[in-house]
């Protein structure tokens, strides 16, 4: 692609709003947080339709990050909307992830076959999802160790629903990976693509994680590490590999 990548400019604009609502949360000024994150979130928005716009019939292939903030900041509405105390590092986390692909942007794609099938979408969409609920996971599981008055079963609660819930999202975008690889090659898994591999390899993670949860050996404390750590491997197996060199972004407000 030839000059700034459609969405750019409003995905710039979003990490902006995204940054003064992260420095409005730190001064307290709560109302002014939720509106900025709020304008952030519909820039995001638009940045992302650009993109799907720009790329169908075929999906925007490791333009992931450029995404995953969206689904991020609208898992995390209620804690913006209630005035949780923690919203600094909801907010934090948002604003990073925004930073993270503004400043590594791998802002291309590759035509696959069958890419046209409505699995081949959803495998992208899900998959994006499911990896804001485990960010989500691992942040309540951070304030659950550092809270000592919240050690309880009821504090650990966030924690295992946000995990289900990424964990559900998770399985569909597999399902629909392998029934687009069906269609595609006659094969539900291509284990020669390594991003197949690294995605299964998350799935049994969290899979062992629901296991040891519901058989309740575990303390809750090595429960919530187990699941904050979930976020560094998430991050290295399916968002590290979308990203790409550090670049100076260009601030031209040429293609919205």
């Amino acid at each position: 692609m030839s000059g700034i990548p459609p969405g750019e400019a409003t995905f710039q604009g979003a990490v902006l709003l995204y940054l003064f609502g992260f420095f409005a949360s730190l001064f307290r000024a709560r109302r002014l947080s939720r509106i900025s994150i709020g304008l952030g979130l519909c820039s995001n928005l638009l940045s992302a339709g650009a993109r799907y716009y720009n790329a169908w019939p075929l999906l925007p292939l490791f333009q992931g990050p450029f995404f995953l903030p969206l689904f991020f900041g609208v898992c995390c509405t209620s804690r913006f909307r209630d005035d949780h105390p923690k919203v600094p590092l909801f907010s934090g986390a948002l604003a990073l992830m925004g930073l993270t692909a503004l400043f590594f942007p791998n802002d291309f794609y590759v035509p696959f076959l069958k890419s046209k099938t409505i699995f081949s979408h959803l495998y992208f969409v899900f998959g994006v999802v499911g990896r804001a609920c485990f960010f989500m996971s691992a942040l309540w599981a951070v304030l659950f160790l550092i809270d000592n008055k919240n050690q309880n079963k009821g504090g650990m609660g966030p924690v295992y629903t946000w995990v289900v819930r990424g964990f559900v999202f998770w399985t569909l975008s597999m399902f629909s990976a392998e029934a687009w690889s069906y269609l595609s090659t006659g094969y539900p898994v291509v284990w020669e693509d390594a991003s197949m591999t690294t995605t299964i390899a998350a799935w049994f993670y969290y899979a062992c994680f629901l296991h040891l949860h519901l058989y309740g050996v575990w303390s809750l404390k090595f429960r919530s590490i187990f699941a904050a750590i979930g976020a560094v491997v998430v991050f290295t197996f399916t968002s590290y590999p979308e990203l790409g060199a550090f670049r100076i972004p260009e601030f031209r407000w040429a293609r919205f």
